[in-house]
């Protein structure tokens, strides 16, 4: 990660989560050090995911882009397995 100006470069971002690994690339504009513009790309790889009732495993090709506070999110996540836990009774 780099700062050059007002903008932080993700040139070679790489890393491992879990049994997963996630790779990062482009730039996010700062405005007064918040951030007011994206152009990034986010890849992953067997990412793990679990919350109290959801456990899956996950690949992920994404990309964060647009100016202001939130950027728009736009891609594909694949589910490669899931489980879902949560108690429910059927109704008559």
């Amino acid at each position: 990660i780099a700062l050059a100006r007002d903008t932080l470069v993700f040139s070679d971002l790489e890393g491992r989560l879990e049994t997963g690994t996630f790779e990062v690339r482009g730039r996010i504009g700062l405005n007064n050090w918040t951030p007011a513009s994206y152009d990034l790309r986010l890849l992953g790889s067997k990412l793990a995911f679990q919350s109290r009732e959801l456990r899956m495993q996950a690949d992920a090709e994404l990309t964060l882009s647009g100016r202001g506070a939130v950027p728009d999110v736009s891609g594909e996540v694949v589910v490669l397995t899931g489980r879902y836990n949560k108690k429910f009774a059927l109704q008559d």
